[in-house]
């Protein structure tokens, strides 16, 4: 009864795989009819690749990827002469084809039972690859058309690696020999890519495309600006400096690559590197000679006090602009500050006429230099808060009671 049974099993396991390589020949057939039955033949197919019988033959999956083919081409025919097609359809066969060709070149080139590698299908599986390279920048295209920017991604990035897998066509290679030039698609390819994948938001893949974007030279401020932003967006500060220093040694200090070296200076800034801001300040200003840039750096100049160098730069602030209020402000802000911590010292006198005669000497004369900045910075904003304080003070401690009447209620 054992050995009964043992055979009945054999001959149905037996059967099963011959059901299903009757399968694979039933939809290859029906692939060559004049009107096929695609999803017939599909399902045929995916019978096949989920049968254990039938998984690890490389034809199984060599035939379904005949079976994409057809539906890919049939739409692709539809799309060059105009009619009516399904792009999201043919791509989608064009994908399952690709993989199953890989699937199909993977188990061609496995050991056979002697332990011997003898290929049957391969040079036609990568033959078939390289006839459908060019189409995975037209699924690219289409899907960057169509705002699917992930898609587009993915169809660049397998356009990309086709050839670095595969190599090319003897034809494409031929080509190449005769013109003397590289291919270019390859270098926009990475760019588009990279573009799609920023545009997608998708962190993990952008970061990494557009890093191998900036490897080329093509639009090189744009593909910096896009990693900026991203790392930017992460409060990356370590890889945001590292890639603005890299975009301004690369492409030189002009207007375009200004904001790079403001990032790197912001960063200087927040860690208190007050020296090395104002080194890269100095080189901002050389390519722009702004206002703005004046006034920051003399406020750097006041961080590390340094008042002569941060008078110097407001005042060259003001020839550029002579409307800035707050730098008007700033300037006074010098002189009142210095009055401020003399009168700290002047406090500590007991006797009153020292007292009084240190301040005439010490405090009066720093508000008298300090007054002309803020009246100009209260002439061009009467709603600066700390400028209208400032000058309640000033006019207060030298008796300027017009003056100071004229400020009440403000």
């Amino acid at each position: 009864m054992k050995k009964i049974f043992l055979f009945t099993v054999l001959c149905l396991v037996g059967g099963t795989a011959f059901a299903q390589k009757k399968n694979v020949s039933r939809a290859n057939n029906e692939l060559k009819q004049e009107k096929p039955n695609y999803e017939e033949a599909r399902l045929l197919l995916k019978e096949a690749r989920e049968n254990p019988e039938t998984q690890n033959d490389a034809k199984t999956w060599g035939e379904s990827a005949e079976g994409e083919d057809a539906i890919f081409l049939q739409n692709d025919q539809k799309r060059i002469t105009n009619q009516s097609y399904d792009d999201a359809a043919m791509y989608k066969a064009l994908e399952d084809e690709y993989a199953y060709l890989q699937q199909a070149l993977y188990l061609d080139s496995l050991p056979n039972a002697k332990n011997k590698i003898s290929p049957k299908y391969s040079k036609r599986i990568i033959g078939r690859i390289h006839d459908r390279h060019l189409s995975f920048w037209d699924a690219a295209v289409i899907s960057y058309k169509n705002k699917d920017y992930k898609k587009a991604y993915e169809m660049w990035n397998t356009y990309l690696t086709i050839p670095e897998k595969y190599g090319i066509s003897e034809e494409k290679q031929k080509q190449l020999e005769e013109s003397g030039k590289i291919d270019s698609t390859y270098i926009f390819g990475r760019y588009y890519a990279a573009l799609a994948a920023y545009i997608s938001k998708d962190y993990d893949l952008a970061i990494p495309a557009l890093n191998k974007a900036k490897e080329n030279d093509y639009d090189l401020l744009t593909i910096y600006q896009c990693l900026n932003e991203l790392y930017t967006n992460q409060k990356d500060s370590v890889n945001m400096f590292a890639i603005s220093q890299e975009a301004v040694e690369r492409l030189g200090i002009t207007k375009d690559t200004e904001n790079f070296l403001l990032q790197m200076i912001n960063i200087y800034i927040a860690n208190d590197q007050i020296n090395e801001a104002l080194a890269y300040l100095d080189k901002v200003i050389a390519a722009n000679p702004r206002a703005e840039y004046y006034k920051v750096k003399g406020r750097l100049y006041e961080e590390i006090a340094n008042e002569a160098e941060a008078m110097a730069c407001f005042e060259k602030a003001l020839e550029l602009n002579p409307k800035m209020a707050d730098v008007w402000s700033e300037m006074g802000r010098i002189y009142y500050n210095k009055a401020y911590e003399e009168s700290l010292d002047i406090n500590k006198i007991k006797d009153d006429n020292a007292y009084k005669k240190a301040r005439e000497e010490r405090i009066f004369p720093l508000y008298r230099k300090a007054l002309p900045y803020y009246e100009k910075a209260y002439e061009l904003d009467p709603t600066n808060a700390d400028c209208i304080f400032a000058l309640k003070g000033i006019y207060y401690t030298l008796g300027m009671e017009d003056k100071l009447k004229s400020l009440e209620g403000k």
